[in-house]
């Protein structure tokens, strides 16, 4: 016997928490929050005043900081060294590695090279690399050793050499370092173009129109508010639904900052 479409649609909606909704709910709390802090009715106004916040500056590198691997960099280390780097997520990373996998979502994300389908969005640098990208991205910088024997930084640092940072899974701009010159992280730079998967990463490295990590948080959490409140963002889809749920903990982590901090 053949189940009925509507007892189907139910038996889903039971298994699947909604994190949709719950997005909602905690976006409420925040709207109600920051147009009294803001003392403006419009949303738009409102982010552009909570990106440039020196308060969400400082909520986001402390959990960049809690999460991060306590023990030296040392180039011998080699993967053993820096893959936990990359794996060691924490809200901001997974909200960027689950948003790119949500067919809502990552249409609309404008990067600086490349638009997206929603012209209210705004630019964002903040991308996910996943697992073979990482892979492929760490031994062209053991190509770069090979070829620099003197060369001492790991990838994260090499890296760092361009303005690209990085938390977990997730790399952003940021500030160059200064350790060293930066030609052999060019060099670096320039084995990646040779590599398709890469290519994201590579205009992560080109980009001219910097945005900060806090700008980007902000600006992708209101990004999904958008999409889960005009209801294309689907909790019935595995991919949406998972976004949702990492936009939930990054927005809670936010609010409960704001409680106790600002």
């Amino acid at each position: 016997m053949t189940t009925r479409p509507h007892f189907e649609d139910l038996n889903r909606r039971y298994a699947e928490t909604d994190w949709v909704s719950e997005y909602q709910r905690l976006w409420a709390i925040f709207n109600h929050w920051f147009a009294a802090h803001v003392g403006s009715s419009q949303d738009r106004p409102c982010i552009e005043n909570i990106k440039s916040d020196q308060e969400t500056t400082i909520w986001v590198n402390r959990i960049i900081e809690e999460s991060k691997i306590k023990r030296p960099q040392r180039i011998a280390d080699g993967l053993d060294g820096s893959h936990p780097r990359f794996a060691a997520n924490n809200v901001l990373s997974r909200l960027f590695r689950d948003t790119i996998n949500s067919p809502v979502i990552e249409p609309r994300i404008n990067y600086p090279w490349r638009a997206g389908t929603e012209r209210r969005v705004k630019k964002t640098n903040a991308i996910a690399l996943d697992e073979d990208m990482f892979i492929k991205a760490y031994r062209s910088h053991g190509e770069m050793l090979q070829e620099n024997m003197t060369f001492d930084l790991t990838f994260h640092q090499t890296l760092e050499l361009v303005g690209v940072h990085a938390t977990g899974c997730c790399f952003y701009r940021d500030t160059p370092s200064t350790l060293e010159p930066v030609y052999c992280a060019n060099q670096m730079v320039n084995k990646f173009r040779s590599i398709p998967e890469l290519n994201v990463l590579v205009s992560l490295v080109d980009s001219q129109e910097i945005t900060t990590i806090a700008q980007d948080t902000i600006e992708m959490l209101y990004n999904i508010r958008n999409t889960a409140i005009h209801g294309s963002l689907d909790f019935l889809i595995r991919a949406d639904n998972l976004a949702a749920k990492s936009a939930c903990e990054a927005l809670g982590s936010l609010i409960q900052d704001i409680r106790d901090n600002w």
